[in-house]
């Protein structure tokens, strides 16, 4: 068995910073030098869970019996998008359910759905350019006979994080310069 795990792995801790807004002097003359610093600030922290559902009709053989075997899904067209105020995220589950059926020549089967979700979240201050990290997975999936229906229920987990770039001035260096005792406070 050959296996490669990748993690994807950042810690936040939330900091209070003093910073040096300006310098000045009574026995000499000095200019403070000043340099835009640019910083990310969480602004906002969610993650939760939603439930999809889509149901599947047993139209081209009705009467056939189906056993679920097996039932597995994946993600495909996730999408995150930052709008005013608000974010979306969007995408399709497609689900693959492997029955067996009561024919000697064919006895197996596989039904494939695709069932699309979508998830609004409110985002106050955020901005179309906001940067994001935004991720949707598969907790749990199931899927449930009903008559000559079956039904495909997926719980996804997801998490997002939208960051606001935050500029600050900072006091980099302080020059000094000879004092001039004819100029006057």
């Amino acid at each position: 068995l050959d296996a490669e795990i990748r993690l994807y792995i950042k810690i936040y801790q939330n900091m209070t910073l003093s910073l040096v807004a300006d310098a000045y002097s009574i026995s000499e003359n000095i200019v403070p030098v000043m340099k835009d610093s640019t910083a990310e600030r969480i602004l906002k922290k969610e993650s939760g869970k939603i439930k999809v559902s889509d149901m599947w009709e047993n139209t081209e053989n009705p009467g056939e019996e189906l056993q679920i075997l097996h039932i597995d899904g994946n993600l495909s067209e996730e999408e995150v998008q930052i709008g005013e105020e608000e974010a979306g995220l969007d995408g399709v589950v497609h689900v693959e359910i492997l029955c067996s059926v009561n024919d000697e020549m064919n006895p197996y089967r596989c039904i494939g759905m695709d069932i699309p979700y979508h998830h609004s979240l409110t985002v106050n201050g955020a901005m179309p350019q906001s940067p994001y990290y935004g991720k949707v997975c598969i907790e749990q999936i199931n899927a449930v006979m009903q008559g000559e229906r079956i039904e495909a229920r997926v719980i996804l987990m997801y998490q997002l994080l939208v960051y606001q770039i935050v500029s600050e001035p900072l006091l980099t260096e302080i020059k000094r310069e000879e004092s001039n005792p004819e100029k006057t406070l």
